[in-house]
């Protein structure tokens, strides 16, 4: 029961800072960029969008492996953790990349890798 609580109120406060997020990830990009790099600006923004997306998904599954960790069940932890990554996240975005031939194929695979990790989890 408080995992359930704790997750859902982790995925709210992600939710409700992706869609700032999201809303101005222009604005987020330029503070980390100098004048007259529009296309890094561009291409940032891009990015920022994708992980927005993800944000609620990434700290639920947080959440939810630090419960398996808070009741010693840290193999379970572990192995959740690693097929979020190299069972999803990585042949994702291989794949990914591989359709789009650009990098937004493989942030593509950060939505998929969160989402299949809290997947994960749940089970």
């Amino acid at each position: 029961k408080v995992t359930l609580e704790s997750t859902l109120i982790i995925f709210g406060i992600f939710t409700l800072v992706a869609v700032i997020l999201y809303f101005y990830s222009e604005s987020v990009a330029k503070i980390f960029m100098s004048s007259g790099a529009d296309t890094v600006v561009k291409i940032s923004e891009s990015f920022l969008k994708k992980l927005a997306i993800s944000a609620p998904f990434v700290g639920a599954a947080i959440t939810m492996r630090g419960a398996f960790k808070g009741a010693g069940r840290t193999i379970e932890s572990m192995l959740i953790g690693v097929a979020g990554v190299w069972a999803i996240r990585v042949p994702a975005a291989y794949i990914s990349a591989s359709i789009f031939n650009n990098p937004a194929g493989i942030w593509n695979a950060f939505i998929i890798g969160s989402f299949s990790s809290l997947s994960f989890n749940a089970v």
